[in-house]
């Protein structure tokens, strides 16, 4: 079945790396994830596509028992393998200069370009997008550069060290077209040695990243499956119109 709960038979025999089974969420009063059974396999990127607002974030927020202080709530069966898990958020913090998103925690702020420069040249080479992008930034504040900025760097950091799980937010918001090919790239090598779960509204991100893809609209599950299939066979009409026109 491709609408709503299991996956296609290309998937069925890889093991789960985070399923959930009833799995409600919302802040104080207003629910905004709506009774989801999932099963997204272990050592594949997991892509979670629908519109701006349809819960996508409150979802993987709930997921992993984020704090919050508009009283986060989740409900329901929640299983995610293995202890190691890193997260970038689309909206990491503004205090500091840039480099404080890539240096390691309490890094005396006369090492942060240092230290930042170094997680730099373990995860990207000097001649790349996001090299060039990131590295003659270092020492602004993070509040005077465009949102993409700190993006990307809390998103170069995350991906800096070995984890069993990693989840993505959004990476590629408001940063110019032709770095999608770069992120989907650089997510692509962390498969299969772990499990990837990507949230995004970029279908062209999602194209070249995924092996597997969900579609939530409005807090539900409307369709998922393997990426080739979901993209040239979709089943669902409002995954048609998703797909067609990407709202």
């Amino acid at each position: 079945m491709r609408t709503g709960s299991a996956g296609p038979a290309a998937l069925s025999d890889t093991p789960a790396g985070i399923q959930v089974r009833g799995f409600r969420a919302g802040y104080a009063k207003r629910q905004i994830v709506h009774d989801v059974s999932l099963t997204l396999p272990a050592g594949r990127i997991s892509v979670v596509v629908g519109p701006g607002g349809s819960g996508k974030t409150t979802f993987v927020k709930a997921l992993l028992g984020e704090s919050c202080p508009q009283l986060l709530w989740r409900a329901g069966s929640i299983e995610i393998a293995g202890s190691r898990h890193r997260v970038q958020w689309q909206n990491p913090t503004t205090d500091g200069v840039l480099g404080t998103l890539l240096a390691p925690p309490d890094t005396s702020p006369t090492l942060v370009p240092q230290q930042a420069r170094r997680v730099l040249d373990r995860v990207w080479s000097r001649d790349s997008l996001a090299y060039q992008k990131l590295e003659p930034r270092l020492d602004i504040p993070i509040a005077e550069l465009a949102a993409w900025y700190p993006r990307l760097a809390a998103f170069t950091r995350t991906i800096s060290a070995p984890a069993s799980l990693y989840i993505f937010d959004e990476p590629d918001g408001d940063g110019p077209p032709e770095a999608i090919t770069p992120l989907a790239e650089r997510i692509r090598c962390l498969a299969p040695a772990a499990t990837v779960l990507l949230v995004t509204h970029n279908l062209q991100l999602a194209r070249k990243a995924a092996d597997y893809v969900v579609l939530m609209i409005d807090g539900e599950i409307i369709e998922e499956a393997a990426c080739g299939e979901f993209f040239q066979n979709p089943t669902h009409p409002r995954t048609r119109d998703f797909v067609r026109l990407g709202c």
